[in-house]
């Protein structure tokens, strides 16, 4: 994946991603949220996967759903939308107990988001409530 940031920087930040996610450390966290917001796609694919990997570790699932969601719902890149996919299944979206609720129309990010939500007791907030139920829905403005 080709990289708007300057390669000495891009290099640094995946080594960080990677660095973070092997470190089993919750605190990591904050820092990884800040890689995941980096023009590339490439360390946000990074970041995401360590983000899942710290799942196991007691990181604080409501903040690194609230985190991964955005990318598993719109990244700009689909394989980063994947690792964040993939990291959000690890925080509670158990796809298996959902399946009789779920309309096969629906894309699979906005099925795994809304799944992660009610395992974990949050309320999404989005521009389209039509596409997640509503009584976990807030819709903050209408276009």
């Amino acid at each position: 994946m080709k990289s708007p940031m300057l390669p000495s920087d891009h290099q640094a930040a995946r080594k960080r991603a990677l660095e973070l996610g092997r470190s089993g450390s919750p605190e990591a966290l904050n820092e990884l949220r800040v890689l995941l917001s980096t023009p590339s796609n490439d360390v946000q694919r990074l970041a995401a996967s360590a983000i899942g990997k710290l799942a196991e570790f007691g990181v604080d699932a409501k903040r690194a759903v609230a985190a991964l969601a955005p990318l598993a719902k719109e990244a700009r890149h689909p394989q980063t939308q994947q690792y964040a996919i993939r990291a959000l299944v690890k925080f509670g979206a158990r796809a298996a107990g959902y399946q009789r609720r779920w309309n096969l129309k629906r894309k699979m990010a906005d099925f795994l988001i809304e799944a992660t939500a009610e395992e974990l007791g949050l309320e999404l907030a989005t521009r389209n409530a039509k596409d997640f139920r509503q009584a976990m829905t807030v819709v903050p403005y209408e276009l």
